[in-house]
């Protein structure tokens, strides 16, 4: 297998077969890209010819001026119908969204948040707006972030899959279906667009920015965030190579350079970026038609890229197995914690059946002073017994004593009446 290629689930490798047979009966259409979309070179050099599921969606690059893009590509019309069907089974393995939580880490939305705050702190109440907001979760953070700083937002999205859009509604986020265009019914302005990994996904960039300055307010910001194309050589996820990181489904891959090249022509000027890329920019209502050439730059990393890929890829697996180990370590910390709970569990049985034993005894001393009573009781009444009877024998003797005494008296007196 060459180096670079994904290794599918069996979701993937399902869904993988599914759109090759949309793609052969023309459900989904394909174009061919003649020329740049930034600088109208059609001096374009072939870079791959399949993407990283092997599917066959090549990319080349413009040698004017760095723009990466692929070709063949899905057509706008056949973009809906992919995002409902194919995209999330396909790129994360995940048939059902329930069992997906979110398309990216934890932390996302509060990133986007800390990057934009210092621009907007001052305002107290902002309209938020994000592109393909996915499951919400960087929607939802940016609340409890705007909370926290005490700030009133009020939140909307857009997306084109209905499960996604369930998902949103579930964090009370208002869901618009479609893409950026949809959002124009409402006649409202946003303080902040959010394009988190979704400008690449795009067919008509200028179209899209064109719409996104109708929907941004004069002083709004525009939050652009797409993969790097220079940040491979970090990214066990890409193993570390362009043909991990080429994917059907970006339209285009950007430096920070050519991300501001296709800005700039567009009315927007840069407030600050990075290679991974996250930037911000802002309207400026001038176009700058001038364009710089990244196209070397690009070509030499790619080229480092392959050249280092046997030790990048050794890299993968020395982190892979440090993985294996953490996770082996983290499940034998688990298992403890499981004996411990067990043990706890035990000890808390014992104190129940010690608990148990000592309100059995407690009753037992019950008993035996409720009995020791009876019997103290039962000794008294025995004794009082007695000596009723000793006064009732003593009682008797006195009677006989006093009939002997008046027997004697009788006698005397017979004895008496005979001497006389």
């Amino acid at each position: 297998m060459q180096i670079g290629l994904r290794t599918l689930s069996d979701v993937t490798k399902k869904y993988k077969e599914l759109l090759i047979q949309d793609i052969q009966s023309y459900k989904i259409k394909l174009e061919k890209v003649n020329y740049c979309i930034c600088c109208n070179n059609d001096n374009l050099e072939k870079l791959l010819e399949v993407d990283r599921f092997d599917l066959p969606f090549g990319s080349y690059v413009c040698t004017n001026c760095g723009l990466i893009m692929t070709s063949p590509r899905m057509t706008q019309d056949s973009l809906p119908y992919y995002y409902e069907k194919y995209y999330h089974p396909l790129n994360y393995g995940k048939e059902n969204l329930d069992n997906q939580v979110a398309l990216f880490k934890s932390g996302q939305g509060k990133k986007i948040f800390n990057t934009l705050y210092p621009y907007v702190k001052d305002k107290k109440h902002l309209d938020i707006l994000e592109i393909g907001a996915g499951v919400g979760n960087v929607l939802d953070e940016f609340r409890q972030k705007s909370i926290e700083k005490l700030m009133d937002i009020e939140l909307y999205g857009t997306e084109y899959s209905h499960d996604c859009i369930r998902q949103c509604q579930k964090r009370n986020l208002n869901m618009i279906e479609g893409n950026a265009s949809s959002v124009l019914k409402l006649n409202k302005k946003f303080d902040i667009i959010i394009l988190s990994h979704v400008f690449e996904h795009f067919i008509d960039l200028e179209d899209e920015l064109n719409t996104l300055v109708k929907l941004l307010n004069n002083d709004g910001l525009l939050y652009i965030e797409v993969p790097g194309i220079l940040k491979n050589h970090n990214k066990p996820y890409y193993n570390f190579s362009f043909l991990g990181y080429a994917v059907h489904a970006h339209m285009y891959n950007f430096s920070l350079i050519t991300l501001t090249n296709i800005l700039g022509k567009n009315s927007f000027s840069l407030l600050e970026g990075n290679e991974e890329v996250e930037a911000v920019f802002q309207i400026k209502n001038i176009r700058n038609n001038l364009v710089s050439n990244d196209y070397h730059r690009i070509q030499h990393y790619l080229k480092f890229l392959e050249d280092n890929q046997m030790y990048a890829m050794k890299q993968k697996e020395i982190i892979e197995k440090q993985k294996e180990r953490i996770e082996t370590r983290d499940k034998e910390i688990e298992k403890q914690k499981e004996r411990i709970e067990t043990r706890d569990k035990e000890i808390e049985k014992q104190k129940e059946r010690i608990e148990t034993r000592d309100k059995e005894i407690e009753k037992q001393k019950e008993r035996i002073e409720t009995r020791d009573k009876e019997i103290f009781e039962k000794d008294n009444f025995i004794k009082s017994l007695k000596e009723m009877a000793s006064n009732v024998n003593n009682s008797r003797l006195s009677l006989r004593l006093i009939k002997k005494y008046k027997m004697c008296i009788n006698i005397v007196k017979v004895i008496h009446e005979t001497i006389h």
